[in-house]
Parts: C-alpha cells; sequence; structure tokens
C-alpha cells in the first residue's frame, strides 16, 4: 500500500499543470503579419485590471515607454494588457529590461501574451535581425540593436553542439539567413549522426522552396527502413514540393521488401518530374517552389 501511495504521489508531481500556456508556433514574419502593433520598449509601471468578455481572467496593465516602432499608430508611452496569470499565457515585464512586443488590438487597448514572441530584447535578437527597418524612432532613447549574420553565426555553431536540440524554435522560426543554414544542414544529413541528422530533416521542412538542394539527400531518407524517418522526410519534402505526396503509399509499409519496392517506384517517378512553375506569394503559401528545376535537383554533390 505505501507503494502505491508513493507511485500516486510520484505522479502527481511529474504530471504537467492542467491549465498550462499552450501556444502554435510562429515565424517572425507570420507574427509580425498578425500583430496590430509591433514596438521596442520598458516597463516602468503598472497596475492589475479586471477582465473582459475577450480576457474574462484578471489582467495586468503595464505603462511602457516606447523606443522604436516597427508596426502600428504607437505612441511614445503606452499601455499593454497581458493575463495575469502564466498558465493563461500571461507575460511578464520587469522593469529594468527592454522587450520586443508584438500587440493585437488598438492603441487604447493593446494586449500581448507569450504566444505572440513578445520577449526581452535580448532573447528576441533573432527577431530584431528579421524584421524590417522601423518606421519610428524616439529620440534619446537606447535600444538593442543586434547583427544578423552575429544571429545566423550562433545557430550554425550551436548545429555541432549539445545544445543543438535548444535551437530547435530558433531555427525553423527564422525567416533569414537560409542560404547559410541549409549547407550546414545538407552536411548534418551527409554525416549521418541520427539525433541531429533527424532535426536537420525536421528544420529543412520549415524552409520551403529555400531547402531545395537538400532534395537529392531527402530522397535516400524516404527509403528508410523506419517508418517514422520516412514520414518525416516525407513531410519535408512535401513542403518543399507538394508533388511529393506521390510518396504517401510507402508510408504504411511495414516489411524492408515492400518499403524497398514502393520506395524504389515513388522516387523514380520523382526524379523524372517537372513542375509547372506558381507565383511567389503562391509558393511561400504552400511551403514550397515548383518549376522545371527538379532534375538539376537530383544531382548529387
Amino acid at each position: 500500500m505505501t507503494r502505491i501511495l508513493i507511485m500516486l504521489f510520484a505522479a502527481l508531481l511529474l504530471a504537467p499543470p492542467a491549465h498550462a500556456c499552450l501556444c502554435a508556433g510562429s515565424t517572425v514574419s507570420q507574427a509580425f503579419e498578425s500583430a496590430s502593433a509591433v514596438f521596442q520598449g520598458r516597463a516602468v509601471a503598472e497596475r492589475r485590471l479586471p477582465g473582459s468578455v475577450r480576457h474574462p481572467g484578471p489582467l495586468i496593465a503595464y505603462t511602457l515607454t516606447v523606443s522604436r516602432v516597427w508596426k502600428g499608430a504607437v505612441a511614445d508611452t503606452l499601455v499593454v494588457r497581458t493575463p495575469v496569470d502564466e498558465s493563461a499565457c500571461g507575460m511578464r515585464f520587469d522593469y529594468d529590461r527592454d522587450y520586443l512586443v508584438y500587440a493585437y488590438g488598438q492603441d487604447a487597448g493593446l494586449y500581448t501574451d507569450m504566444c505572440m514572441r513578445t520577449a526581452g530584447a535580448h532573447e528576441a535578437w533573432g527577431d530584431l535581425c528579421q524584421l524590417p527597418p522601423p518606421i519610428h524612432a524616439v529620440a534619446g532613447r537606447d535600444h538593442y540593436e543586434p547583427s544578423l549574420d552575429a544571429y545566423i553565426d550562433y545557430l550554425i555553431e550551436g548545429l555541432r553542439t549539445p545544445r543543438v536540440h535548444t535551437l530547435y524554435a530558433d531555427l525553423v522560426s527564422t525567416d533569414a539567413g537560409h542560404d547559410r543554414l541549409v549547407p550546414e544542414l545538407i552536411a548534418i544529413l551527409q554525416e549521418g549522426a541520427p539525433g541531429p541528422w533527424l532535426l536537420a530533416i525536421k528544420v529543412l521542412g520549415s524552409y520551403g522552396y529555400d531547402a531545395r538542394p537538400a532534395i537529392p539527400l531527402l530522397l535516400d531518407f524516404v527509403c528508410h527502413e523506419r517508418r517514422g524517418v520516412r514520414a518525416e522526410a516525407w513531410y519535408t519534402l512535401s513542403n518543399i514540393c507538394p508533388e511529393a505526396e506521390v510518396l504517401f503509399p510507402v508510408l504504411g509499409e511495414d516489411s524492408r521488401d515492400g518499403v524497398a519496392a514502393g520506395c524504389a517506384e515513388a522516387v523514380e517517378k520523382l526524379r523524372a518530374m517537372t513542375f509547372d512553375a506558381l507565383p511567389p506569394d503562391s509558393l511561400r503559401a504552400q511551403g514550397g517552389r515548383t518549376g522545371p528545376l527538379f532534375m538539376i535537383r537530383m544531382e548529387r554533390p
């Protein structure tokens, strides 16, 4: 009986919170497009507010002094509301730090939370490198302005360190530096270390058309004997070129012979394909690009 009670107590300690903050990931450009206002600022005051119809829980209203604005009609000093509870994705603003804020609503009622990519300026240096030039800067107010090259260097250096898995969110959310990151990810695929190459496949899938040089190597992984690896490689290929759905029947095969036969046939179909060109906006929306480039892609390095 004592053993059962100990196991139950341990399960309760290890269980996730019942009302944890859960966020869908977004890239920098997606967060920028969906926000009503994007700015950099520092908190100078706060006060508690009751909830509203849209935000039923209690809120904190932070007064921020703004140093730079990228989007929206933002005043030099403004108020941003966020939930009090972190379980409701509430954001905390320390008084001695600068923050990059993505907010929604109107100037008189801006809201933000942890799901909008709002973060301390130093933690958000990847975002700051990729945003367009600011539309307004307040004279006399300091701001943190990092280098895009330094940020991409940081990501590349991390690819071959034990912290590579902690960089996953940064790697998939970056909209810049793909021309430098893709060759490094391809090199990881060529090296074949099990953990990093699976992460490299996933990251390449988020780069769409920019990852097209990786297609020859990805075709090798869609023939892998493990179903999970085949599925990941197929998903990445379908983001780069939607016509890769021809590989779908292969994913359900369990036997090695079935995989080998079905995969070989599907890969040969892909090698022979050419695609009709699509407008650039459509290519980005579909996560991939088509065009008469596929035979060039098939050349091995």
